[in-house]
């Protein structure tokens, strides 16, 4: 008795749909009709914060302190012509003449020096570990030893380098000036280095792989 049912239930659904059915859809959407409902009207940015945002944007490159400076786009002739690789080689030429232990404290040194003229870490970790790595090996020092000497010298920097474009953005946008950041940060970039040249010194000790 269940399969007869069953069977009746299929085809009615099976059916066409009625003219009266087909009557009750919805007509297509007008132009304006999906105009209205996919790409609705939308308010721009009005224009006082745009030239409030592009005035303080003024006094941003006013206050910096590297107003003075003329850039030029000499990245492909010193990537070129092997330049930057000859500074970095010489930085650290004096490193290998250390024991192991200041070895590592002297490439976490020059990373902090490195970091000034070069505040991209991802730049920075192009240009001076194909250098260190080898470097590195040589002197019995290991790879991981080799990358937190990196980060902790570089990395740390972060916090007061005056060519760091995000901080000096930061301190602009909240009104602080970078000498009495330098003051309130140095303290404290100290105690951090300190750290990481004690975690250095344990990694070398332990022979950190």
């Amino acid at each position: 008795m269940i399969r007869p049912l069953a069977l009746l239930s299929l085809l009615s659904l099976a059916l066409p749909i009625g003219a009266d059915e087909m009557t009750a859809l919805k007509p297509p959407l007008t132009k304006e009709q999906e105009r209205d409902r996919f790409h609705p009207h939308r308010e721009g940015m009005p224009p006082g914060p745009r030239l409030a945002g592009y005035e303080r944007r003024l006094q941003m490159e006013k206050d910096s302190l590297l107003k003075g400076l003329r850039f030029r786009a000499v990245g492909p002739e010193v990537q070129g012509g092997r330049i930057v690789d000859t500074i970095v080689h010489g930085l650290f030429t004096p490193v290998a003449q250390l024991p192991v232990a200041l070895a590592a404290l002297g490439m976490m040194a020059v990373h902090a020096l490195v970091h000034v003229p070069v505040p991209s870490p991802s730049g920075h970790a192009v240009l001076t570990l194909p250098i260190l790595v080898p470097l590195a090996d040589l002197l019995g020092l290991s790879r991981q030893v080799t990358v937190l000497a990196y980060q902790y010298g570089g990395g740390l920097c972060e916090l007061f380098t005056p060519t760091n474009g995000a901080l000096m953005a930061i301190l602009a946008a909240a009104q602080v000036r970078y000498e009495d950041w330098l003051r309130f940060a140095l303290p404290l970039l100290v105690t951090l280095l300190a750290l990481g040249a004690g975690a250095i010194g344990l990694g070398v000790a332990i022979g950190l792989q």
